[in-house]
């Protein structure tokens, strides 16, 4: 987020072009995409729902990856267009597999886009300014020094879906955590 914070001051500078601004995006923005799904997990009844959920919440148990860390692998200029700017990781193989896993279990439901390349990055902001600045940004290597020093660490699966009366977020936080202990336990945090 520091990159994205030191591009937000002065992305023209930074990475040479005039005419170019960066946006970025807030800290509660940042996610990893894992699982695209389509709109009709959100027409889902609650009995379906209820239990891809606890299909899910299988799948995460068993992946036991409460200690898996992304290493950083570096930032890039997202295609096709490369006006979004991505920190790229690279992940380890337990959370590869919950991928598939996941993946899997929204397609037996029908609510999975065909599985296609998984590219683990989180999008941190957007460039602004003219196509043409755009494509003149040949190097991130200016960013070098806001590289996170420290791997990041997966906290567990979040669903991000437009209105769903059976969709209860928080529940569904607890149930896709990958902390260890009972996922459904309301009590304390």
């Amino acid at each position: 987020h520091r990159a994205a914070l030191a591009l937000q001051v002065d992305a023209a500078e930074l990475l040479g072009t005039p005419s170019l601004s960066f946006e970025a995006l807030d800290r509660e923005q940042l996610q990893l995409a894992f699982v695209f799904c389509n709109e009709s997990l959100c027409q889902m009844k609650e009995a379906e729902l209820s239990a891809l959920q606890h299909l899910l919440q299988e799948r995460v148990l068993a992946a036991n990856v409460a200690a898996c860390h992304l290493a950083f692998a570096g930032f890039e200029a997202f295609p096709p267009d490369k006006t979004w700017l991505v920190a790229r990781f690279k992940v380890p193989e337990p959370l590869l597999h919950l991928r598939k896993a996941v993946w899997r279990a929204c397609r037996e439901f029908g609510v999975a886009y065909p599985d296609a390349l998984w590219l683990p990055c989180i999008k941190v902001g957007r460039f602004r300014g003219p196509k043409g600045q755009v494509d003149k940004i040949t190097s991130l290597d200016c960013l070098a020094q806001y590289s996170p020093t420290t791997p990041a660490r997966a906290l567990g699966l979040t669903v991000v879906c437009g209105e769903h009366h059976g969709l209860a977020c928080d529940e569904w936080a607890r149930a896709l955590s990958f902390e260890q202990g009972n996922p459904l336990d309301t009590g304390t945090p």
